[in-house]
């Protein structure tokens, strides 16, 4: 399953995951394999957040707690 592209320029690299919508960092032309995955997983990160946090709190049940007089929500 493809989830993104990867472009090369002159000088840099670009990497673009499918559903973001957060603005790309321009990376060293030669990427380590660890400045790879700390950028996919940034934006593995924004994508969730973007499409999925909101449906997921709209979901939770939240139970009050009395504790004596006083109820928390």
């Amino acid at each position: 399953m493809k989830r993104g592209d990867w472009y090369l320029g002159s000088d840099y690299t670009v990497i673009r995951l499918y559903g973001t919508e957060a603005t790309p960092y321009r990376l060293p032309r030669l990427l380590t394999p660890r400045l790879f995955m700390l950028e996919y997983v940034s934006q593995m990160v924004e994508v969730d957040n973007l499409h999925f946090v909101k449906s997921r709190k709209k979901g939770e049940i939240v139970f009050p707690i009395a504790m004596g007089g006083y109820a928390v929500n």
